[in-house]
């Protein structure tokens, strides 16, 4: 979020607090390590909190909820919802799925961001908000 004044301060306390908290999962889950869709999931939780109750947070998240599995190396929870997505739209959204298809457009291209990082990257601040 360059564009946040929170984070737009080279060597600010937003970009510090990021590397930080990004730094420090990452030695946690040295499966996981560092991922760049990460930095948008911290970045929200660092407008919302102080930067424990944010790793503590993002913690609960890729562990508990069960994140992390889309950021293993393999990412087959990725391709699985990438898988269910469109499964979903074939179902409920014929004239899209179709359209998608005669023109080769895969979840890939639009829907992998979403995912990874919680639609932080796509959309707008408030909406990413109630959305966490």
């Amino acid at each position: 979020f360059p564009s946040h004044p929170y984070f737009s301060k080279s060597l600010g306390a937003g970009q510090l607090e990021l590397f930080n908290l990004l730094k420090a999962y990452s030695l946690l889950d040295t499966e996981v390590g560092y991922c760049q869709g990460l930095s948008f999931i911290v970045g929200m939780l660092l407008m919302h909190m102080e930067e424990i109750s944010a790793f503590h947070v993002l913690k609960y998240m890729m562990y508990d909820l069960g994140l992390r599995r889309q950021f293993k190396p393999n990412m087959t929870a990725l391709q699985m919802k990438l898988y269910q997505l469109t499964r979903l739209i074939h179902d409920h959204c014929r004239e899209v799925y179709d359209h998608f298809e005669k023109h080769d457009i895969s979840p890939t291209l639009y829907a992998a961001p979403w995912f990874l990082t919680l639609f932080a990257s796509q959309f707008p601040l408030g909406f990413v908000a109630r959305v966490f």
